[in-house]
């Protein structure tokens, strides 16, 4: 794991401690639930929304949060300051096993899609899966690597997950969107996990009078929309050009519009956190 971690400095519990501890301190068995946080300029990316979703997948893992969230955010800035890391991603885990209770965060190595992916857009494929418990974000190991061996095989971005119905949900590490008629179109928030970049992005759309619509996509409809797209932490908004042999529109005026109105929420909140 420690391969894994970027910064001399990780969190354990209510501590900041040295990251060559990590293998010693951390829990590697049991339930695990996990957020990855962007950091732009210092400043932990839309936290407050981030730590709500964390608290929300406790109660739904029946898992006891052993921080006020208030608590959690002062140990988290002081993690992203004592790291002197501006630019980044760290990963906040609520681990539980044999009846004890683990809070640990770390930063770790990061990839951010290329200014290339942005401008033509990336393939995806679709998945059969379907999470057992899809609104709480928890680790199951043995999905995400069938997933990683599915993308690495295809030599594609992502893998979107298709269910039982043939409805396409969501992406194994993102949110899925389609545009028609410039409206946006996304699987109901119960059928899949929600990122925070998706909660976000729809705010937008309420506060700009962009209509959307939370619906389920069967994967033979994919055909009758103009340009598809993901969410997500990393990639934030990332237009995509091809889902299997369908191919879709990366430079659409909505699409392009919807990413500024993103990147416009990041500078917002970074300079409300100054």
């Amino acid at each position: 794991m420690n391969n894994q971690i970027r910064g001399e400095y990780i969190l354990v519990n209510h501590e900041l401690t040295l990251s060559s501890s990590f293998d010693q301190l951390v829990f590697t068995e049991g339930t695990r639930i996990y957020e990855v946080i962007r950091v732009i300029q210092g400043v932990c990316l839309f936290l407050e929304d981030h730590l709500e979703r964390l608290s929300q997948s406790a109660k739904l893992a029946y898992i006891y949060l052993p921080v006020s969230v208030e608590e959690l955010r002062n140990r988290l800035a002081g993690l992203v300051v004592i790291n002197k890391i501006t630019e980044g991603n760290f990963r906040l885990e609520l681990l539980t096993c044999e009846n004890k209770t683990q809070l640990a965060a770390w930063f770790i190595q990061h990839e951010y899609p290329t200014e290339d992916d942005y401008s033509r857009g990336v393939r995806l494929s679709l998945f059969k899966a379907e999470r057992s418990n899809p609104n709480a974000k928890i680790v199951h190991a043995n999905l995400r690597e069938q997933i990683n061996q599915f993308i690495a095989e295809k030599n594609i971005y992502e893998a979107l997950l298709v269910n039982n119905e043939k409805n396409v949900t969501e992406g194994s590490r993102s949110n899925f969107f389609l545009i028609r008629n410039n409206e946006l179109f996304t699987a109901p928030t119960h059928e899949i996990l929600e990122g925070i970049t998706r909660k976000v992005l729809l705010r937008i759309c309420s506060q700009n009078q962009i209509l959307f619509h939370e619906k389920s996509i069967n994967a033979d409809e994919l055909q009758q929309f103009e340009a598809a797209f993901i969410t997500g932490t990393s990639p934030k908004i990332l237009p995509v050009c091809s889902i299997d042999k369908l191919n879709f529109s990366p430079q659409h005026p909505m699409l392009h519009h919807l990413m500024q109105l993103y990147n416009n929420a990041i500078n917002k909140y970074i300079k409300s956190q100054s």
